[in-house]
């Protein structure tokens, strides 16, 4: 395997921290300072790839990690378009949450995901599977990874981790029940799948004793 270099703090500028890891043909931009929610996070985002411009065009996969402490929730409406990645020299940005380590939503240089009605994803059969990515109503509460309980935790993060790299984004919220609302990369068009997992059932079966071997052979759906 290929060795892994790291610069750290390579990038500074008042609150933003931005350090680079370059392993094979992937160079990796992990940035702290910048809170998704606010008009200065498109900004700070170009500035802190501008700042690494050196250390990341010569490869072929370049992400920016936007680390977030506090505004999670906030990633969901973040707005990019393929056009302002590529002038930015990436091929892909993406938003973790620092309290869990996961990416909760995804974007990259390639055409974006078809909308998907969640009405027309809550009204199938089963564990719900829908082409496209999901568009939540604004009006169903959310819920970030640190509010949630240490069950619901568990199967959360068993989500995320069946989805592995194909991780589009991940939403929970309450409607009717806490659910999690998971988009995974899949073949153009419309180059994404929604899954609607049932968050609060299965957590009260693992909060019982349900092994989360048996969860996540439920999701296996998700794996792209």
């Amino acid at each position: 395997m290929p060795d892994e270099n790291i610069l750290k703090g390579v990038f500074k500028d008042g609150a933003l921290v931005a350090s680079v890891i370059q392993k094979g043909e992937s160079a990796r931009i992990m940035l702290k300072g910048a809170e998704p929610g606010g008009a200065a996070f498109k900004g700070q985002i170009r500035k802190a790839a501008e700042g690494c411009r050196e250390h990341v065009e010569k490869f072929s996969s370049r992400d920016l990690c936007a680390v977030t402490l506090e505004n999670a929730l906030a990633a969901e409406s973040v707005s990019l378009t393929e056009d302002e990645l590529k002038s930015m020299g990436l091929t892909s940005l993406s938003v973790m949450d620092a309290n869990c380590g996961i990416p909760v939503r995804v974007f990259e240089a390639e055409p974006a995901p078809i909308p998907l009605p969640y009405g027309s994803l809550r009204a199938s059969n089963g564990l719900p599977d829908q082409p496209g990515i999901v568009e939540i109503p604004p009006e169903f509460p959310r819920r970030s990874y640190t509010q949630l309980a240490d069950p619901q935790k568990k199967v959360f993060e068993a989500a995320a981790q069946v989805a592995g790299r194909g991780l589009l984004r991940i939403v929970c919220f309450e409607d009717g029940g806490l659910k999690c609302a998971v988009t995974v990369r899949d073949m153009p068009p419309p180059r994404a799948r929604s899954v609607l997992v049932p968050l609060g059932p299965w957590a009260e079966e693992v909060a019982k004793g349900a092994s989360l071997d048996e969860i996540g052979k439920r999701l296996q759906q998700l794996r792209t």
